[in-house]
């Protein structure tokens, strides 16, 4: 059986180590409610695919959830602010050519009464060619 080479799942664990490799606790689920604040959530993904006669083209919408108590609001920032960064600067995976083609950066708060705490959110879409082009 050959490998699966998929672009989704490739740029999707390539971002999940793109945080890793920035230092911050990271998930691919929303961890229970013990975890260590800050905190990156690699979460929801939208794909699509565009064919050409010969080739396959797509993109992806990552959404990264990033959680910290209310008071570290600075903090969410300049966690953002790094991912922003490191995803911008992704040109190519192991088999893909990536462009950055739009991201939008959210600050929500979350006013429950025992835990108040501040949800960033990074929505970012990303556009795939093949490598070789």
């Amino acid at each position: 059986m050959s490998e699966l080479i998929d672009p989704y799942i490739e740029i999707y664990e390539h971002v999940f180590k793109l945080s890793e490799a920035l230092g911050y606790s990271t998930f691919d689920y929303l961890p229970d409610d013990g975890i260590k604040y800050p905190f990156v959530f690699v979460g929801e993904q939208f794909s699509e695919d565009y064919r050409t006669k010969t080739l396959m083209r797509g993109e992806t919408n990552l959404i990264i959830h990033v959680y910290s108590y209310e008071t570290q609001r600075r903090t969410i920032n300049i966690m953002m602010a790094f991912l922003n960064q490191a995803i911008n600067n992704i040109s190519y995976t192991d088999h893909f050519k990536w462009e950055v083609s739009g991201n939008k950066i959210h600050s929500l708060y979350e006013n429950d009464k025992s835990n108040p705490l501040v949800h960033g959110i990074f929505d970012i879409t990303l556009k795939f060619l093949g490598k070789g082009e």
